[in-house]
């Protein structure tokens, strides 16, 4: 109705849940706050389910069955029970944190992945931080699946059958169903050395290994008899596909890539460390092709959240990139690449940013030889906000780029988005700026993360760029930090690409913002030439 216009529908159309997403208003989340009622379709009875309650799509879920809703709350999967009317937090016993605290996209308070069921209803299954649980819909019955915790590896359910994928129905999610008397499949992947691979789980073997090692194994498919098909890269050796036959060793069947022999490649390297608080962080550091020891080389630090995962991917160089950067491109034009870690404190994204980023320099010019007095900085996006407040937290960068960066929170944070449709509150208060109060009620904290504020401190030349047309991030929060760094008399080149977004998808602007991004950095870093599109007449 136009009173409850959202509906969950349970399998056997017995039962709907029923809610209005305006009810609350002025919102300030993404999902906003509002009250679930349960419906009895036959006899027309309507029940409050959940007051003024906050969920995303796979929050609040009809089991596969249709007699159990699950939903996340407190910190905790709770079951209702449609027959009995009845609330059972069924990981009440659990000492592990099912709370995603370290989401980089976190707008509300997130479980660790989405819910699930056993084929035949017996059985809710869910994540903790490393594991796969098992528990009975009234609590009682409660077991781990997998032994992730004790060697900080990951374990999540890996796809192989339809019904074991979750989706869409009506307005909210449709539940992933395993069977769990037959063999289910998970990926692994350990947190501090990167390592990942696939795993077996079945009732009677328990978790048996498939392949798993020092590289980045994905894209499972398990036929019929049992068969594996994967795939395995690692940064300096490309995509390869291996089939593994039931009872014998894996036989690599396609190399791509068989080019990349005649060229020099660089390497990839977890690198440990801290910040301030003592969290422990993995951070990647690139070294350069055809790297030689004891000589000295620039390093360029590329800023977006957390980047340990990606240590084994492959990265292809490109003349085209949406954003200018390159990995690979830098590598082998001889710089070190650094991607640090970054974990967010509550109300402070730009000073933990700064920290984090500090803190992975310092371990990486320790570890290798860089020269101190030829480091940048580079970001697009969230990382583009970084690079912008960074900059102003130093002076030991000697040039940066940002693309499609943020300059003041406060203004942003009275924005509208036109790409979701509604206030940019929620990106602030409940999203990945994680300021958790509003403007209003910590302007101080506002401010002291906001670039532009912190503008008359910049020493780093810096070039900028945006989508005249970018739907994520307001193109005047470019001409906004262009404007203070012109007004104060610092080095910035803004460029405005028209009719692009976010990121760059005309071909032309592509192999332009690629050309100029490692021009910046090559004159700045390497002792390259003046690229004339810098020079105020020949821009005019």
């Amino acid at each position: 109705s136009n009173a409850m216009p959202r509906l969950a529908l349970n399998s056997t159309g017995t039962h709907a849940i029923l809610h209005d997403p305006q009810a609350y208003e002025p919102q300030a989340r993404f999902y906003s706050n509002t009250d679930y009622y349960i419906v009895d379709l036959e006899t027309g009875t309507k029940e409050l389910l959940l007051h003024d309650f906050t969920a995303g799509e796979f929050s609040v879920v009809f089991s596969p069955d249709g007699q159990h809703v699950s939903y996340f709350k407190d910190n905790n999967w709770w079951i209702y029970n449609v027959s009995k009317k009845h609330h059972t937090n069924v990981n009440e016993r659990s000492t592990s944190s099912l709370y995603d605290g370290e989401s980089d996209e976190s707008s509300v308070g997130e479980a660790y992945g989405r819910p699930m069921w056993s084929a035949d209803g017996v059985y809710f299954l869910f994540y903790d931080q490393y594991d796969v649980w098992k528990v009975t819909p009234d609590g009682q019955f409660m077991e781990r699946l997998t032994r992730g915790k004790e060697k900080k590896l990951v374990f999540r359910m890996s796809p192989q059958r339809s019904a074991e994928q979750s989706g869409l129905y009506y307005d909210s999610g449709k539940c992933a169903t395993f069977d769990l008397n037959a063999k289910v499949y998970l990926f692994g992947r350990e947190t501090v050395s990167g390592n990942t691979g696939y795993f077996s789980w079945d009732s009677k073997e328990g978790l048996k290994s498939i392949c798993y090692g020092s590289k980045e194994i994905g894209s499972l498919m398990v036929s019929q008899k049992v068969n594996y098909l994967y795939t395995e890269q690692t940064y300096d050796e490309p995509p390869s596909l291996h089939i593994k036959l039931k009872g014998k060793s894996a036989v690599k069947i396609y190399q791509s890539n068989l080019q990349q022999d005649q060229f020099h490649w660089g390497k990839s390297e977890l690198i440990l460390h801290t910040n301030s608080n003592g969290r422990n962080l993995t951070s990647i550091l690139y070294y350069p092709a055809n790297y030689k020891l004891g000589e000295k080389y620039p390093m360029l630090v590329e800023v977006y959240q957390k980047r340990g995962r990606e240590v084994h991917k492959y990265l292809n160089p490109s003349e085209y990139s949406t954003t200018g950067y390159k990995t690979t491109n830098l590598s082998s034009r001889g710089y070190f690449v650094l991607h640090p870690d970054i974990q967010y404190e509550i109300g402070d994204p730009g000073v933990s940013a700064f920290d984090c980023t500090m803190a992975a320099i310092k371990v990486a010019q320790e570890k290798v030889a860089i020269d101190e007095k030829r480091i940048g900085i580079s970001g697009h996006s969230y990382g583009g906000y970084e690079v912008n407040f960074i900059i102003t937290q130093t002076d030991i960068f000697s040039a940066a780029i940002s693309g499609s960066g943020i300059a003041d929170l406060n203004s942003l944070y009275l924005d509208y988005s036109r790409n979701y449709n509604r206030s940019e509150f929620w990106r602030f208060e409940y999203g990945s700026f994680s300021m958790k109060n509003s403007m209003f009620e910590d302007k101080v904290k506002y401010d002291r993360n906001s670039p532009v504020i912190h503008a008359p401190s910049i020493k780093a030349p810096l070039f900028s760029w945006t989508g005249a047309e970018d739907t994520q991030v307001n193109p005047q929060q470019g001409v906004e930090f262009h404007l203070a760094m012109k007004r104060l008399g610092k080095k910035n080149v803004f460029i405005i690409y028209p009719d692009e977004d976010h990121t760059i998808h005309n071909k032309q602007n592509q192999f332009d913002i690629t050309q100029k991004f490692e021009e910046w950095f090559d004159y700045y870093l390497k002792d390259g030439t003046v690229p004339k599109w810098t020079i105020p007449d020949v821009v005019k």
